[in-house]
């Protein structure tokens, strides 16, 4: 697990080829192959004509798709800050664009870390008609041609949901959140320090989250099919007894209902990465485990917890291998490696959540020690990206259906 949340608005190392091409430096837009300033422009204001009606909204933002399915734009405002990220895939090439506004001392940071990953990728461009932040804002996009062949619905997918945990995470940092706030920025004549633009921001309230009541149950997702996608046996690879579920795409709700529960101030775990929920609030994170607890009951004092934590260099396998008192074990599984090879992962984060079940109330969770260990998977091999591992989704201990 990489406890070092760096939650970034990027794909790029999943879509490119393995060849290094010449790159426009430092944004040059003069170059014969580079893109004119009106293509760059047309990037960053990629879904800016979209009607509200498009966009979904989520905590902290709001987000939505083209028509076509072959990108995305991603808007978020905390405090007084604003980002906008979009993503598109066309003629064998994506483009990522990142705009802020009002970031303040963040701004150069945000900049940098946005060209370092556009600057490493083989095959990329990099433009900033900003040259950089000025007045606290910027504007940049990067370019990435001859991209792999993963379905672009597959990619804008991913995109949403690692530009959506940049937006919760901008937005959990914010010092004052009285409600949600949209952005949207009218013509590509908008000026970066707002002053002469048609940007407005309007207040809208919370949306509570709604059970899903009509959620599949597919029986063979079971903890112990997990980790035999990984190893020839249990012994080998395992979950803790405690571990009741996984969920490798846990989402926004499960995401902001972690969040609720780190703030807070009388949890009786707060000093802990664990935290503990009502029996009511599983579906939130775990929802086919949730139904498969209705259908069949636990016992009357058994206590629910919940961990929540992110990775990165997709794709990686997870398991919670220990949970004790005194320490929290999180294994990684990567894919071996060919001789002379290397395995290809693209630079996404995901949240992932874990369910632990304590019947003899025997944990008290005041401060565990997290320890990271890996385990290379002899049978999961890097080009087999064919091979049917599902690394992620939602994953229940067989015990629970055992009566």
């Amino acid at each position: 697990m990489n406890k070092k949340i760096i939650i970034f608005a990027s794909t790029f190392a999943a879509l490119v080829a393995c060849s290094e091409s010449d790159k426009a430096a430092g944004g040059t837009i003069d170059d014969q192959n580079a893109a004119s300033e009106k293509q760059v422009r047309e990037w960053l204001n990629f879904g800016t004509e979209w009607n509200e009606s498009s966009y979904a909204k989520f905590e902290g933002g709001r987000s939505a798709v083209s028509d076509d399915g072959n990108g995305v734009r991603v808007e978020c405002v905390a405090d007084s800050a604003s980002l906008a990220m979009t993503m598109q895939i066309y003629n064998s090439s994506e483009v990522s664009t990142m705009s802020g506004n009002k970031l303040v001392n963040s701004c150069d940071s945000v900049f940098a870390e946005f060209k370092a990953e556009c600057d490493k990728v083989p095959n990329s461009e990099f433009y900033t008609p900003s040259n950089g932040c000025k007045d606290d804002a910027f504007e940049a996009a990067c370019r990435v041609k001859h991209v792999g062949s993963d379905s672009a619905n597959k990619l804008v997918s991913e995109y949403v949901h690692i530009a959506s945990e940049r937006c919760n995470v901008m937005t959990g940092n914010a010092q004052s959140s009285s409600g949600i706030y949209w952005i949207t920025m009218s013509s590509p004549s908008t000026e970066l320090n707002g002053s002469s633009s048609s940007i407005f921001i309007e207040e809208d309230s919370v949306i509570t989250p709604v059970r899903d009541t009509a959620i599949t149950v597919n029986y063979n997702r079971t903890l112990e099919n997990y980790v035999l996608q990984f190893a020839e046996n249990t012994e080998q690879l395992s979950f803790d007894e405690h571990v009741i579920a996984y969920n490798g795409y846990s989402g926004f709700g499960c995401s902001n209902y972690s969040k609720n529960l780190m703030n807070k101030t009388d949890h009786p775990t707060k000093n802990s990465p664990v935290y503990q929920m009502d029996t009511s609030d599983i579906w939130m994170c775990f929802p086919m485990t949730a139904k498969i607890m209705d259908e069949h009951p636990r016992g009357a004092n058994c206590r629910y917890f919940v961990i929540s934590d992110y990775d990165g260099g997709q794709p990686v396998g997870h398991v919670l291998s220990r949970f004790a008192d005194d320490a929290i074990e999180f294994t990684s599984v990567f894919r071996s490696v060919a001789p002379g090879g290397a395995c290809g992962v693209t630079g996404m984060i995901l949240s992932v959540a874990f369910l632990i079940e304590d019947c003899e109330n025997e944990f008290n969770l005041t401060a565990p020690e997290t320890i990271d260990n890996s385990f290379t998977s002899e049978s999961w091999k890097c080009g087999e990206d064919n091979r049917d591992v599902e690394a992620y989704g939602e994953w229940f201990s067989g015990k629970l259906i055992e009566n």
